[in-house]
């Protein structure tokens, strides 16, 4: 028989998931007024450059955070070594030993 997990987890995952939904509809919400209202009012030209301005910067400050990402959760911190892999093969992969999780890690480590 399976466990019933708590209950005060299963509502605080709701209420995280709630608040997710909540605040995406609010902040589109929020930027379909900001364009209708542009649009009525002011420069649309103006609100497409920004809004493509706005998309490049976030687009070419992912190449370093994706970097970053690759080297502290995936190498931890150029720990491991990069292996080229032709074809997966567990007792090639297991050589090296097996290590915890990174979170697991983490937790030893402090």
């Amino acid at each position: 028989m399976k466990k019933e997990p708590k209950c005060n987890i299963v509502m605080a995952k709701c209420w995280g998931e709630m608040l997710g939904i909540f605040m995406y509809v609010f902040f589109s919400f929020i930027l379909l007024t900001g364009c209708m209202s542009t649009f009525d009012d002011g420069k649309p030209m103006t609100v497409l450059i920004e809004l493509s301005i706005a998309i490049l910067i976030d687009q070419i400050k992912s190449i370093p955070i994706q970097f970053i990402i690759w080297v502290v959760v995936i190498r931890r911190c150029f720990k491991f070594d990069v292996q080229n892999f032709e074809e997966w093969d567990d007792e090639k992969i297991l050589e090296n030993g097996s290590e915890p999780s990174l979170l697991q890690f983490m937790r030893t480590s402090v």
